[in-house]
């Protein structure tokens, strides 16, 4: 009986193991950058791989003020006015993300641009980069015709009457594009009141249809008490939300219930178009973080965070499937850790699938413990971390 008991027991930390395994890391973005020297902190990634190639395309914030996360040498904290000062910088690797072009690109120069995040349109042929101005929360995209080589100029994004979707997109993987054509985006809004128990947070989702309008509309309800919403279109042509839970969490204002469990937001869009309540899932823990899920092509799940319930650190891997009889609706592993030990900073993060079925995560960190002489703390790099499941 022993036996066999010890036997079941090492086959079953066997295919836990077996699950994914790290392939490499590899500093996409980092403070200190000579071919960037205006930008000593990159923070928010999102990355992309196009299909049927090898082609991936990160993005970031490129920032030069201090505050946030990044942490720059002589500089005073910013003032309000300096967090306005970002955009969006790109890097297009055309070997599955091994080696990457020789320097970061600004995509968006004609105004202030955050919380990138990109999808590829197979109907089109088109890399859809969306994110919004810091200076009036409205929503734009801007299109690749190239494959990530350029973008256009920036589009407003507007309801049929001809008014701006005025929201914060969320950051690295909040588009997707579903079986028909229609692109579908999360975006949240968050009203600073420190001290309201009202909700704070909330997040809504917007379709565009593959009717060659250029007109998006409300899809779905309001989820409240969530921000920073990240999509993904699951095999079977649901589409899966998952987001932050800041409500009531310090310092923000808003009720203590449902974020008081220290986890993430989930709801479920079926195919037909009607979405499901949210829920809230203490299986994974959540420190109050952007995390980025991603539909994979065998039907399964996979989830990145900083799985802890106080700390930015722990980045993990997770991989899941649906699964009714759980409370979330979906069963998820243990986790892979992806830094060298658990108490490494991590911080916001974004995942794709290559051809070959590795899982790339795209994620904040100092991974090597270096020095720079333009940023300290725990985000002055952004790291690619190449999973095989």
């Amino acid at each position: 009986m022993s036996i066999v008991f010890f036997a079941t027991i090492s086959l079953l930390i066997s295919s836990i193991l077996a699950i994914s395994t790290i392939s490499s890391n590899t500093v996409v973005f980092s403070s200190g950058d000579p071919s960037d020297p205006e930008s000593p902190c990159y923070r928010i990634p999102s990355i992309l791989s196009i299909p049927d190639t090898k082609i991936v395309i990160a993005f970031a914030e490129c920032r030069t003020w201090r505050g946030d996360g990044c942490y720059i040498h002589n500089l005073t904290n910013s003032s309000g006015s300096q967090y306005f000062n970002r955009t969006i910088c790109s890097r297009r690797s055309i070997d599955g993300g091994v080696s990457w072009g020789a320097s970061p690109t600004k995509v968006v120069t004609k105004m202030f641009a955050a919380n990138p995040s990109a999808t590829w349109n197979s109907k089109r042929k088109t890399v859809t980069l969306i994110y919004d101005n810091t200076l009036n929360s409205n929503i734009y995209t801007s299109t690749s015709h190239d494959m990530g080589q350029s973008f256009a100029d920036p589009v407003p994004v507007t309801f049929n009457n001809n008014s701006q979707i005025k929201a914060f997109a969320g950051p690295g993987n909040s588009i997707v594009v579903l079986p028909n054509g229609d692109m579908v985006f999360a975006a949240y809004w968050h009203v600073r009141n420190y001290t309201t128990l009202e909700p704070t947070f909330w997040s809504d989702v917007y379709i565009l249809k593959n009717d060659d309008s250029s007109s998006w509309e409300k899809d779905g309800p309001t989820f409240y008490h969530i921000g920073e919403p990240s999509l993904a279109l699951l095999t079977n042509g649901d589409v899966l939300l998952d987001a932050r839970c800041p409500d009531g969490r310090h310092p923000y204002g808003g009720p203590s219930f449902p974020c008081d469990c220290n986890c993430r937001g989930t709801a479920i869009r079926s195919s037909n178009g009607s979405w499901s309540e949210m829920v809230y899932d203490p299986s994974i823990p959540d420190p109050d973080v952007a995390g980025s899920v991603f539909g994979l092509s065998t039907g399964r799940i996979a989830f990145s965070n900083p799985s802890s319930t106080i700390h930015r650190e722990n980045m993990t891997l997770h991989i899941g499937k649906l699964d009714t009889s759980k409370k979330s609706g979906i069963a998820w592993d243990q986790g892979l850790l992806l830094g060298k030990s658990s108490t490494e900073a991590a911080g916001y993060s974004s995942i794709f699938e290559s051809q070959e079925g590795t899982i790339g995560i795209l994620w904040e960190s100092t991974f090597n413990n270096e020095t720079f002489p333009g940023c300290y703390g725990g985000y002055c790099q952004i790291v690619l971390t190449i999973v095989t499941p």
